[in-house]
């Protein structure tokens, strides 16, 4: 079967084909999920403003210096509480490990004024 317009034509069984191609290679690999919620309390921090400078900044350092993605997923709205997650992805749980402790060492480090609880979680 093949659909055709006027600036295309895809062969349906061929694309089938790499389909199942695709699904075989992806189920032989491995995948390990890690995960980081950070909750910070920021006493010094009297606006919305100024918590978002802090969260901003924990956000890029991360990002820049361990390729791991970042969000503020929780109380956004809360001038003195932030909710920031963490997450990256390897084949190996022992690499991923590995990362999740240095963001938690580096967060601890160079934070230390923030109030910190720390949840992890490995899929």
């Amino acid at each position: 079967m093949v659909l055709e317009s006027k600036n295309f034509s895809i062969n349906l069984v061929n694309f089938r084909f790499l389909d199942k191609i695709r699904l075989k290679n992806f189920s032989r690999g491995r995948m390990i999920i890690g995960s980081i919620i950070f909750d910070f309390h920021i006493p010094y921090s009297n606006s919305l403003k100024e918590k978002r400078m802090v969260v901003r900044s924990v956000k890029e350092k991360l990002k820049s210096k361990f390729n791991v993605s970042v969000s503020e997923v929780g109380n956004q709205d809360l001038w003195q509480s932030a909710q920031i997650a963490v997450v990256t992805v390897a084949p190996d749980q022992k690499q991923v490990e590995k990362v999740m402790q240095n963001v938690i060492n580096f967060v601890e480090a160079n934070f230390p004024e923030l109030h910190i609880n720390i949840y992890k979680e490995l899929i």
